[in-house]
């Protein structure tokens, strides 16, 4: 009988996946410089407790909130959409100082499966891996349950010495046959591009990656102090020929370039850049000429302790039983201290239609730089963060204020600029870790007639002057005649309180003034439309229930 129960303990774990599963023996851990789990001693036919909480499914986030985007208004009481207290999150809960260095809001309901497997190659220090990353995201408001790639991957790695490839270096080839979105240019998400979004249509939603596969080769000295890399993307992308309605796919490339060298262990040198095609333009006179993208990013790092973490949302996910990656939301305080201050900077050009002159094309500039700094001194820790992006490249990847066509003399635009500072202080013995963000923001606009494409929108209609605020590279704000874009404040508050690794409840309460807010209101008494601002003072709260591992 005891045989029986373990053949079918063996055969369960296995169905859960057996790239989680420890090869080592009970009671003996696996060394972190284990190269592959075939590598290890045969299995026991003993099992530990925890072989049967082994998981196919890793970054798992799931978030219950109790949350109104606005408690001083009701619904249909301002433009901004307002659903009052519910469970969920109204669109527009975050504040634009929030999530610079990721694409993911905070309050997703997601996990991602990850059927992983690294083996050693049959030559000496070669090795492989594979994963395939599927993301699974719960939408609150319809229930449906959708599927996306999470950056599948295979990678052949010769590493340039024995031992473990980061304390060794090593020459490897990533390929992803579905979406090469992680594998981006520029540093800080905020201003990083590259992605899925530079070939036009091609991002399907935020949280999504796309269908643009890639490759990369690089190589990366012992303990990764220097890097350099190649690589390209490909892209089908609707082409149409003059006068013709009909169009076939094409493919699109891209090629990416980029090296990086730490200096004295303080100071990291990186630059990057590639060039891409954009598909075909379509404004009349132009169709079927090549849209083409360029230009090159660099950053400058100095830093005393630990370097700054780069994004997660570039990383490779994996599933190695050997060397499992930490996403609990609790993350152990230690003391000690450090400090990072870190600039970069990105220019891009791509050939857009000249409004001036009928079928011609000039080349349109795009500007992004930004500033992070951090300091840590035991259990206070702080954060400053700065960016500007030029009206031109929020838009890059549309691409242009109307689409393939640059910005014409008469209008004129402004970038972004938006500088926040965070504190966080730890209290260890009660597992707190409160936080308070303050930022300001001067958005983006565009000076200019309406488009005919824009109808009577904001009661304006087409060719009356306007300024409109570019709030992203979709959504715009027309204000009304004579008013100009005014500064944007924000203030966020968050109180969590870790009831385990995984598990927190936390109390947020945010607060933005934002005077951008327009709308149309009837005047009974003359009978016509007038202009109304909404109330600039939005107090969001929420209570969170949160888990993630």
């Amino acid at each position: 009988m005891p045989q029986v129960i373990s053949a079918l303990c063996l055969l369960l774990t296995h169905q859960v996946g057996s790239s989680t599963i420890s090869d080592a023996p009970p009671g003996d851990t696996p060394a972190r410089g284990t190269d592959s789990p075939a590598t290890a001693p045969p299995k026991s036919d003993t099992f530990r407790a925890t072989d049967f909480f082994a998981s196919d499914w890793i970054d798992t986030r799931v978030t219950f909130a109790f949350a109104n985007v606005n408690v001083l208004v009701g619904p249909g009481e301002r433009s901004t959409p307002t659903s009052g207290y519910r469970v969920g999150i109204d669109p527009n809960f975050n504040l634009f100082l929030e999530n610079v260095n990721t694409r993911f809001s905070g309050y997703e309901a997601l996990s991602q499966l990850v059927l992983y497997k690294k083996l050693p190659g049959f030559w000496e220090f070669w090795e492989t891996e594979v994963a395939l990353a599927a993301r699974a995201s719960a939408n609150v408001d319809t229930g449906q349950l959708s599927f996306f790639d999470a950056g599948t991957y295979l990678r052949i790695i010769r590493k340039l010495g024995a031992g473990k490839e980061e304390d060794v270096g090593s020459i490897d080839l990533t390929a992803f046959p579905v979406s090469s979105d992680r594998f981006r240019l520029g540093y800080t998400y905020l201003i990083s591009w590259g992605g899925t979004s530079i070939f036009p249509g091609k991002l399907v939603s935020r949280i999504s990656e796309g269908a643009v596969p890639g490759a990369r080769l690089r190589w990366r000295s012992a303990k990764g102090k220097s890097y350099a890399f190649v690589g390209f993307k490909s892209a089908l992308i609707l082409a149409r020929e003059a006068g013709v309605r009909a169009g076939e796919q094409v493919p699109n490339y891209g090629i990416l370039a980029g090296a990086g060298t730490t200096i004295l262990d303080s100071l990291i040198l990186e630059t990057n850049g590639g060039i891409f095609q954009k598909g075909t333009q379509e404004r009349p006179g132009l169709e079927g000429n090549k849209v083409i993208a360029y230009g090159a990013s660099a950053r400058v790092t100095y830093y005393s302790g630990d370097p700054p973490a780069s994004s997660s949302d570039y990383r490779l996910y994996r599933n190695d039983p050997n060397h499992p990656d930490n996403y609990d939301l609790f993350k152990s305080y230690k003391p000690g201290g450090g400090w990072f201050a870190s600039l970069e900077g990105t220019m891009l050009v791509q050939n857009l239609e000249d409004p001036e002159a009928f079928a011609s094309e000039k080349l349109v500039p795009a500007i992004a730089a930004g500033f992070v700094g951090g300091f840590r001194q035991d259990e206070l820790s702080l954060r400053l963060d700065a960016f500007y992006q030029s009206a031109d490249f929020i838009l890059f990847d549309v691409p242009g204020f109307v689409p393939f066509q640059a910005t014409p003399a008469s209008a004129t635009t402004a970038g972004e600029i938006f500088a926040a500072i965070t504190a966080s202080y730890w209290l260890a013995d009660l597992y707190m870790l409160p936080s308070l963000s303050v930022g300001i923001k001067i958005p983006a606009t565009y000076k200019g007639a309406v488009l005919p494409t824009q109808g009577a929108i904001g009661g304006a209609t087409p060719g009356e002057v306007r300024t409109q605020v570019i709030a992203d590279n979709r959504n715009r704000v027309v204000l009304p005649p004579g008013e100009d874009a005014q500064p944007i404040i924000g203030i966020f508050l968050k109180l969590p309180l870790y009831l385990s690794s995984s598990t927190a409840v936390s109390f947020e309460s945010r607060v933005e003034l934002n005077d951008n807010q327009p709308r149309l209101a009837q005047d009974n008494e003359r009978g016509e439309p007038v202009y109304k601002f909404d109330d600039a003072v939005r107090l969001s709260l929420a209570l969170v229930f949160q888990s993630r591992w």
